[in-house]
């Protein structure tokens, strides 16, 4: 296994049309750059994504694992309760990377 690619994706909640709601218009370049990465991710074809978030438990003196099979979440907070996502993680890289 080998890291194929790293990607910085800063982006605003807007993005998402759900809580756009047309304002997403004006983010269009940051849309149309997530797309590229997605291409180039696609074009690569991993067999695992590692994902590093500052929306998860965070601490001043270490780094939080998810070790559960599945997360998921939604945008409630955002005025768009439809939206929903569950990630399948690897147990297995987790103990890894630990």
């Amino acid at each position: 296994m080998s890291i194929q690619g790293f990607y910085l994706l800063p982006h605003p909640p807007i993005i998402v049309p759900e809580v756009g709601k047309g304002a997403e218009e004006k983010i269009k370049n940051t849309r149309e750059s997530l797309n590229d990465i997605a291409a180039d991710i696609s074009m690569k074809g991993p067999s695992t994504i590692i994902l590093i978030t500052p929306h998860g438990p965070m601490f001043q003196d270490a780094i939080a694992l998810a070790s559960e099979d599945e997360i998921n979440g939604d945008l409630k907070n955002f005025g768009a309760p439809e939206v929903k996502m569950t990630i399948q993680l690897s147990r297995e890289l987790t103990k890894k990377i630990i």
